[in-house]
């Protein structure tokens, strides 16, 4: 019988565990993740007059997605650059002020974020179409 390189020990048996599952919980957020494009609207996106869950509701955050990703620029060193995508669908008038968005910002000790490249699409169905 051939000897083992490596003896099965217990602290060995924990790491390859820890391995396994980690790489289980990796595989299945890259798989099972959900992709919301952001760009054409289709005619679909206004057939519901209310919403399921909440027919009371008055607006509706469809998808919000943040990433944050640390970038070096010259001057200013490593700064926290973070995105936000949000899809609202605004059902009636009281959802109006659901449109109005803000995002808290860090201020202490004279150090502040701020915001930049704000981009913001406003769909109507006009006549029949979806008008921008």
């Amino acid at each position: 019988m051939p000897k083992l390189l490596l003896k099965p020990t217990k602290y060995f048996m924990n790491k390859a565990i820890i391995l396994i599952v980690l790489t289980t919980i990796i595989a299945f957020q890259f798989g099972y993740s959900q992709e919301v494009k952001f760009g054409k609207i289709s005619l679909d996106d206004f057939q519901d007059k209310s919403y399921v869950v909440d027919t009371t509701a008055a607006a509706v955050v469809l998808h919000r997605s943040v990433k944050t990703q640390y970038e070096y620029r010259e001057g200013a060193g490593f700064v926290v650059v973070t995105f936000v995508h949000e899809k609202i669908k605004i059902i009636n008038q009281n959802g109006l002020s659901y449109a109005t968005v803000s995002e808290p910002l860090y201020h202490d000790n004279g150090e502040e974020e701020g915001i930049s490249q704000i981009k913001g699409i406003t769909y109507n169905l006009v006549d029949g179409k979806v008008d921008q």
